[in-house]
């Protein structure tokens, strides 16, 4: 392969044979770099939208974002919510107002990104109310005893007041479609539950620990595994050593897989808008279109930010060893690709 670098991106396309070796050089010292991350100076609440105050709509927005040399946001999106629109624009509209300390490299001020969660609360209850909860037992009764017209009627009551609410519909219908449904929407479903935290705040400890676990194995189920690794690291300190054990097998293949020299392939569709979220795991990639049409990659890292136009032709490679990057594809709703980690 031979590889032209732009910025952060190395793009490869095929060499011939007469170019495919190379000499071999002495190694050289590698000097050790010295990374600090953006330190948050003034993050201003968001404004309530006021027919969402009226109505008593409370949520959280999770925002994946870059952060110039000079502390402002830039490049600002939402990878992931409680699905009110309204609450999404206004934590957009809040974060282009935040101010940060930069990051830096070796002490030089540098691009970096992050994710933040905004949270969207008006009453300040800790609990749900009576009716909430009568609904929340009679539709999982309803899933467990296999009566699915009645636990459609159920689940259709359940009308989060509060976000700890709103946590407990996120289990109600993890059951629902654990029973009916696909991987996709029980894991949908159970990053509702668990509502972008990292520690139980609106479930119970032990409910907030098997969520965890829920999702950690779903997304190993469908190789979402950037995203395995971070749910990893939040969960792996709550489990007792045996059950640490038992996962930990798993992790040790992701961990492998990143630096194998071994491709993996993840189907995705635009589904919502124009985008489409991946947290990558290797540095090395290739999309394959099977329907519709791409425009646009846009690559939010830790240390970095590239957005290109996508070419089909070409392989991509992530210069500098940078890990942690937040991929967005952008084209036509509907559009169906395999991403290709190389």
């Amino acid at each position: 392969m031979k590889c032209v670098y732009v910025t952060l991106l190395a793009l490869c396309v095929p060499a011939s044979a007469a170019h495919a070796a190379e000499e071999a050089t002495a190694p050289v010292a590698v000097p050790v770099e010295v990374y600090k991350p953006p330190t948050a100076i003034d993050l201003q609440k968001p404004g309530y939208p006021v027919g969402q105050r009226a109505s008593g709509a409370e949520g959280w927005v999770i925002v994946n974002m870059m952060i110039d040399p000079h502390g402002r946001p830039y490049e600002a999106t939402v990878v992931e919510s409680t699905g009110n629109p309204v609450l999404e624009k206004a934590a957009l509209e809040a974060v282009e107002k935040w101010r940060f300390e930069p990051a830096s490299l070796n002490g030089a001020p540098i691009h970096a990104g992050g994710n933040y969660k905004i949270d969207f609360r008006l009453t300040g209850e800790t609990g749900a109310r009576d009716a909430f909860a009568r609904a929340y037992r009679q539709a999982v009764n309803a899933v467990q005893e296999g009566d699915r017209e009645r636990a459609d009627s159920r689940l259709a009551l359940l009308k989060p007041h509060n976000l700890y609410e709103d946590a407990y519909a996120g289990l109600a219908y993890y059951t629902y479609y654990h029973k009916w449904g696909n991987v996709e929407q029980q894991l949908s479903a159970i990053r509702r539950a668990i509502a972008g935290e990292k520690s139980a705040r609106y479930l119970p400890k032990e409910a907030f620990t098997t969520a965890q676990q829920a999702a950690l194995a779903l997304e190993i189920q469908t190789q979402d595994y950037g995203r395995a690794l971070t749910t990893w690291a939040a969960l792996r300190d709550d489990l007792d050593a045996s059950r640490r054990a038992q996962w930990q097998k798993s992790i040790d293949q992701i961990e492998a897989l990143r630096t194998e020299d071994k491709a993996f392939a993840v189907t995705g569709e635009i589904t919502k808008g124009t985008s489409w979220y991946y947290l990558l795991l290797k540095n090395r990639f290739q999309l394959e279109v099977a329907n519709g049409a791409v425009a646009e990659i846009k690559l939010r890292c830790n240390r970095q930010y590239v957005s290109f136009h996508f070419d089909p032709k070409l392989q991509y490679t992530i210069a500098g060893g940078d890990r942690g990057c937040w991929m967005e594809v952008v084209g036509d709703p509907g559009t169906k690709f395999q991403l290709v980690q190389l």
